[in-house]
């Protein structure tokens, strides 16, 4: 157990600002520090916390959760209007940082950071060193406290930016992932929510060690995604930092149609199954779209395309597939046949686990079936299951 063969020489700093909007607030206002205070809009119908201060998490307040819900919690708690300008300028100010040190640089969003530090040693010496670095400027520059990890790939960065949250460092060095990872909660790794959490407490697990230790019978036993959690247990992660911008990152497929068809059901069906698989691809990095754009090839070689935005973010096969059905009609509008359909989904955002435990019931049993199909999917590939309007080509 150990980083890929393939990951030799690679290393990945992982800055994390914990709870980045309340901190921000803690910045521009030094009075709210050691207060218990959310981020939130109050004139927004049913809204919910953005942010929370570490002392309002203390009293057991949490980002996604009601205004009301969260009032009756902490009486004393004290809400903040979101100021976006704000947070945009220290976001720059922190891609600036983190570009001075890398050229290959990905920003998630929300506060989080990876940097592959590969060929830096000559100019700002050791990973350690540069790390180090990196989280001073951090601090000196904007005020806020990260927690940085640096290991061999972004699984392992990150875990050890979760280790030493809300603000420290941990270095892993190349060959000491298993020795780094074995004592950790098994919480800490990214992908284990409640569920699989307390699934896991019932076989006894509690550490990242002794869910590594899983065959492949064993993970699969776990339910949804369970072999892909198993592998990031053994600290394996072949993702590579994505230096485009979050509105560049796209994840995409075409389909060609045998025969030119003017059939609604037919490329109905179609575009179903391409959304189902594209869909699996953008989950795999626990990602959500906020916009799908769809073109349209027609027999007469006209091309067009149409968007549409999701600020919510869309991360289920019924919720891709349904937008991708709405751009679908008016690509049909033409009433000339097609020759194929491409679907992109772009502008992706972390589709954060903790918001699921404040998801309306019915919301809960989407993701969990959502989940469960995944790792069949995994397993015995992109066809093993599909929806019933995707086979009806």
């Amino acid at each position: 157990m150990g980083p890929d063969p393939g990951d030799e020489g690679r290393r990945v700093v992982h800055v994390n600002i914990t709870d980045f909007m309340a901190q921000a607030e803690e910045v521009r206002d030094p009075s709210l520090r050691g207060r218990p205070f959310a981020v939130g809009n109050p004139r927004a119908p049913r809204s919910v916390l953005l942010g929370v201060s570490r002392a309002a998490y203390a009293e057991g307040v949490r980002p996604g959760m009601g205004l009301r819900e969260a009032a009756r919690i902490c009486r004393g708690l004290t809400l903040v209007e979101p100021d976006h300008q704000l947070y945009a300028a220290l976001d720059g100010e922190l891609r600036g940082i983190a570009a001075a040190h890398s050229p290959r640089v990905e920003s998630p969003g929300g506060g989080h950071y990876f940097l592959d530090i590969r060929g830096t040693r000559r100019l700002f010496g050791p990973a350690e060193d540069c790390a180090n670095r990196i989280r001073s400027r951090v601090l000196e520059r904007t005020g806020l406290k990260p927690a940085v990890g640096l290991g061999a790939n972004k699984l392992v960065s990150k875990v050890g930016s979760r280790v030493v949250k809300p603000y420290g460092f941990a270095a892993v060095r190349p060959g000491d992932e298993e020795k780094f990872l074995r004592p950790q909660g098994v919480g800490l790794l990214p992908g284990v929510g409640r569920k699989i959490g307390e699934r896991l407490a019932l076989l006894g697990v509690r550490t990242i060690g002794g869910l590594a230790e899983f065959s492949d019978g064993e993970s699969a036993a776990l339910g949804p995604g369970g072999l892909l959690l198993r592998d990031r247990a053994r600290g394996i992660d072949p993702r590579e930092v994505d230096p485009a911008a979050p509105e560049e990152r796209l994840v995409a497929g075409s389909l060609s149609f045998e025969s030119d068809t003017a059939d609604p059901q037919f490329a109905a069906a179609g575009l179903r199954a391409l959304a189902e698989d594209l869909g699996l691809r953008l989950r795999e990095d626990d990602l959500a779209t906020r916009l799908l754009v769809l073109g349209g090839h027609y027999t007469d070689g006209r091309r067009v395309s149409f968007r549409l935005r999701a600020p919510e973010g869309l991360r289920t096969d019924g919720e891709i597939g349904a937008a991708a059905l709405r751009l679908l009609g008016r690509v049909l509008d033409r009433r000339v046949r097609l020759r194929g359909l491409r679907l992109e989904l772009r502008d992706p955002a972390p589709a954060v686990a903790p918001l699921d435990l404040f998801a309306p019931r019915e919301t809960e049993k989407r993701l969990s079936l959502q989940r469960a199909l995944d790792g069949m999917r995994r397993k015995y590939g992109p066809d093993a299951l599909r929806s019933g309007a995707a086979l009806a080509r």
